[in-house]
């Protein structure tokens, strides 16, 4: 750390990007800084230093200027009682209808200390122009809490500051940094204070200017007012986070609104990151769909359902099968008419066709009918388990294993091994490509033919990458790239001899039971619809399947 001499030097020094990387309260305030190098003299840092988020020279620093603030603090005192204080009634008191913190918190203890100690501190008020002359009324602009409190306190009246002259941008404005210095503001309420300002007039470049916010924070907070504000305020009575809500920023389209408060409902529990995960794939799959009506058009009539005696089926597309697939014309699409449905993961396509008996059409539309069902159940189990897979893969990236927790990896990690790869889905082996993603390799080296050595290598080189090193992180991502893939699930194709058709089912996977075992030990928390895979009560599992034995195992 910088001694308090370092620090008269650093002060000059301006932050290039308004980032400050010495402060620790930089990610929670989020201001373009201007105080590097003398934080102590910052507000935020002032109000809101303690404990390990402190920086050790502005510490120092505050201690040296002890003396030089005694010297000045009688000539603070006069300015402050120069200021004309009035003690007025407290039923004359109003809150501001405009005060973006909505919830004013606990006040059990701030009334004790009313109670105790009277008010010490004076409120803000402007005059409340709109009420009758003979019982003048006033607006709190500073001191919301010390009001509702001092009322529960039993007070009758209260020392206040009246400011004639303030617009009502500028009570807002004030209102807003006031409580913003103190970080009582919920993201949620930072941006309807945001939203206040550009409505009487500001600009975000001007409210960026006066808040000590960047151009684009105070964008994503105004993003936030597109969301459903219960749900919004759910989520954060859940415990959602600043960059749980940047998340959502991933589901891009203006459209997606709905979606987004789909996801917004699943912030602070286990369920956010699959339901998020599911929001964006559903987003690009209908982007897919989108083109496919697009293609399909040209030649075909769009129609909700189909007349089976006069059409016959010729293809199907399928978002989780053919995502890069284009509809292309058939060569007797000028003489035969085709006709096209779409459902949420595909577009199917049927032609005219010549009449056949009564039996033929109702046998050929009954397998049909069944080979659709049976696809698309088969579409939206792989879906979903590519999506699980995701889950999985990107907490092995980023989990760093506690000493606590190293037997058990070893242990797992010594089965894995000693059975080189049981799974069904891999065929015994290691995803040496898989395994430098999840190191975070895959753009440091060249991996080929499955090189385990070569990842090896160049995971005990990470230091020079300037990368924290594991050994037991390097066994659990060996380990996870043994036995995990996009297709790990607990389901199966098989044979149905009756309908004569291929059917999914659920089947029990011991393998993945175990990686879920001991990704829960490391942190892991499964969304319900993992747990309804894994238990085989999920939807695709009772929607019509005949789960008993009809025929010869395909998967």
């Amino acid at each position: 750390m910088a001694g308090v001499q370092d620090v008269q030097e650093m002060s000059v020094i301006p932050s290039s990007n308004g980032i400050n990387e010495r402060c620790p309260l930089q990610a929670q305030c989020e201001r373009q800084c201007s105080y590097r190098g003398h934080e102590k003299d910052c507000p935020y840092y002032t109000e809101n230093a303690s404990g390990d988020y402190i920086i050790q020279d502005q510490e120092k620093s505050r201690k040296v200027s002890v003396s030089d603030a005694l010297i000045h603090s009688d000539e603070r005192e006069q300015d402050a009682v120069s200021l004309p204080i009035d003690m007025i009634p407290i039923d004359c008191l109003v809150p501001h209808p405009d005060n973006p913190r909505k919830n004013l918190g606990d006040l059990t203890e701030l009334t004790d200390s009313l109670k105790a100690n009277g008010v010490l501190q004076n409120l803000t008020v402007v005059p409340d122009e709109s009420g009758p002359a003979d019982a003048p009324r006033f607006i709190v602009i500073i001191g919301h809490r010390r009001l509702a409190a001092a009322k529960l306190a039993g007070l009758t009246e209260l020392p206040c500051v009246i400011a004639d002259r303030m617009t009502p941008s500028e009570q807002v404005r004030t209102m807003l940094e006031e409580n913003m210095q103190r970080s009582d503001l919920t993201v949620y309420e930072q941006a309807q204070g945001f939203q206040m300002m550009l409505d009487m007039g500001d600009t975000v470049e001007s409210v960026a200017k006066d808040s000590g916010f960047s151009v684009t924070t105070i964008r994503r907070r105004l993003k936030l007012l597109k969301l459903d504000s219960d749900k919004f305020n759910a989520s954060e009575a859940r415990g959602g986070t600043l960059s749980d809500y940047m998340e959502l920023d991933k589901i891009e389209s203006i459209e997606s609104a709905e979606l987004k408060n789909e996801v917004l409902d699943k912030i602070g529990t286990p369920n956010f990151k699959n339901a998020l995960k599911s929001a964006m794939e559903r987003e690009k799959n209908q982007k897919i769909i989108d083109r496919w009506i697009a293609e399909a058009s040209a030649f075909a009539v769009r129609v909700e359902s189909f007349d089976w005696d006069s059409s016959e089926f010729f293809k199907n597309y399928s978002v989780c099968r053919d995502k890069d697939a284009s509809i292309k014309r058939p060569d007797d699409a000028g003489e035969t008419a085709y006709y096209f449905r779409v459902s949420e993961k595909d577009v199917t396509l049927y032609r005219a066709k010549d009449k056949k008996s009564d039996e033929e059409q109702a046998a050929e539309a009954r397998r049909a009918a069944l080979n659709a069902a049976a696809q698309a159940r088969e579409d939206k189990l792989r879906e979903i388990s590519e999506r699980h897979f995701e889950l999985r893969k990107d907490f092995v990236a980023s989990v760093n294993p506690k000493r606590g927790v190293y037997e058990e990896i070893m242990l797992y990690a010594a089965e894995i091994f000693i059975d080189d790869g049981i799974s069904d889905w891999r065929g015994g082996g290691m995803d040496a490509e898989l395994l430098a993603e999840l190191l975070g390799l895959e753009n440091e080296i060249d991996v080929e033919n499955d090189n385990f050595e070569e990842v090896k290598k160049a995971f005990m080189e990470l230091d020079s990458y300037g990368k924290p090193r594991s050994e037991a992180r390097l066994l659990m991502c060996a380990a996870y790239a043994v036995m995990d893939h996009r297709r790990a699930g607990y389901w199966e194709k098989s044979w149905n001899a009756i309908e004569r058709v291929d059917e999914c089912r659920y089947c029990e996977n011991p393998e993945l039971d175990k990686l879920y075992g001991i990704l829960t030990i490391l942190g892991y928390e499964m969304s319900d619809e993992e747990m309804q895979m894994q238990n085989g009560t999920h939807p695709l599992f009772r929607s019509g399947e005949n789960n008993g034995d009809n025929g010869d195992s395909k998967a």
